[in-house]
């Protein structure tokens, strides 16, 4: 998908992106309503889904890395096996043939090349009912937030950072809504205005 198989975070400091990012995790638990089916697309070590395995009654969690789908599936307990599963899978090859309620995109876009970015999200309208995107406002603000994410962005990889910059200077989420005719369910900007979730669908 554009990503690269190794993850650009060493422990540390997906620790400390973790717990920044909590905030974000919480208030999109509170916009699930009672969910047949949750699909997490770039779940990392899959904190989300686990945080949200009372509202759902499947859930996946999608990401390239193995190694972050090794830490999910330690992290995940016995009770929770028969309901919520992590693949190591490209989303673009993936093959869901039941209709998802919510499709998650959580600090995926700006990472990924400007035009799987778009193959992403067409796919994953197609796919919901809903998709909630949490990622960053462009631009980002000049206050110590917006400092901070631009900072940790700075240290990625310059692919990785090439994406981030394309995704700041197009206004790429707004655009892609307006391009797109999206409906725009709801909307919400925290962390000193630094990061933007949205839950949208098709009209």
């Amino acid at each position: 998908m554009g990503y690269k198989e190794k993850w650009y975070h060493n422990s540390y400091f997906r620790s400390f992106c973790f717990n920044w990012n909590n905030p974000v995790y919480k208030k999109i638990y509170d916009w699930l309503g009672s969910e047949n089916i949750l699909v997490d697309v770039g779940c990392g070590s899959g904190e989300f889904l686990l945080l949200s395995a009372d509202k759902i009654n499947l859930g996946y969690g999608l990401e390239l890395s193995n190694q972050l789908i090794l830490q999910s599936q330690r992290k995940l307990p016995q009770t929770l096996k028969e309901k919520i599963f992590f693949l190591q899978t490209d989303f673009l090859n993936w093959q869901q043939k039941a209709e998802i309620d919510t499709l998650t995109l959580i600090f995926v876009l700006h990472e990924i090349e400007p035009k799987l970015r778009i193959q992403v999200m067409h796919k994953a309208l197609d796919l919901a009912k809903s998709v909630i995107v949490a990622d960053y406002v462009t631009p980002q603000p000049f206050n110590p937030a917006g400092m901070f994410n631009y900072l940790a962005e700075l240290l990625t990889p310059k692919d990785h950072f090439r994406n981030f910059r394309h995704f700041q200077h197009q206004h790429w989420l707004n655009s892609y809504i307006k391009e797109n005719n999206l409906q725009v369910m709801k909307e919400e900007k925290i962390l000193s205005g630094s990061y933007h979730l949205l839950k949208i669908s098709q009209r």
